[in-house]
C-alpha cells in the first residue's frame, strides 16, 4: 500500500513537472519568433551585433546593463496586450540629494566647532532652564 502511495506521489509529481516544462517551451518558442520578426527590423549591424553580444556573450553586468533602458522605453511605449513579463525587476530609485544645511553641519571642517560646541556644564544649565516653571514659555530658550 505505502508503495503504491509513493508511485502514484511520483507519477503525480513528474507529470506536473513535464505539463509546466511544457508550457514554458512553447512560451520561449513565441518569444523566439517575437525575436526573430522584430531581429530584421533593427538596420544597423553594429548595434544589433551590441546587443547580441551582451545578450549572449556577455557578463551578468552587461546583461544588466540593459535592463533600465528596456525598463523606461516600456513605461513610455504602448503597453503589453499579449505578454506578460516574468522578470519584475525595476530600477533603484535615486538617492535623494542632501540640503545645504546638512552637508555645512557635516562638513564644518573642525576649524571653529569650540566656539558653537556647548560644554556639558552648558547643557544642562539649557536643561534646567528650559524645564523651569517659574520662567515664561516666551522666554526659555
Amino acid at each position: 500500500m505505502i508503495v503504491v502511495t509513493v508511485l502514484s506521489v511520483i507519477s503525480a509529481g513528474t507529470v506536473y513537472w513535464v505539463k509546466s516544462l511544457r508550457s514554458e517551451r512553447n512560451e520561449l518558442v513565441k518569444v523566439e519568433w517575437l525575436y526573430r520578426y522584430v531581429r530584421p527590423c533593427i538596420q544597423n549591424p553594429n548595434t544589433l551585433a551590441d546587443i547580441e553580444s551582451r545578450m549572449f556573450d556577455g557578463t551578468d553586468e552587461q546583461r544588466d546593463s540593459i535592463k533600465p533602458y528596456a525598463f523606461t522605453r516600456e513605461a513610455d511605449g504602448l503597453p503589453f496586450r499579449s505578454f506578460t513579463p516574468h522578470d519584475d525587476w525595476k530600477p533603484e530609485p535615486p538617492e535623494p540629494e542632501k540640503s545645504k544645511s546638512e552637508e555645512e553641519k557635516e562638513d564644518s571642517g573642525g576649524w571653529f566647532d569650540w566656539i558653537t560646541r556647548k560644554t556639558p556644564q552648558e547643557e544642562a544649565a539649557l536643561r534646567d532652564v528650559r524645564n523651569n516653571p517659574n520662567i515664561p514659555e516666551g522666554a526659555k530658550p
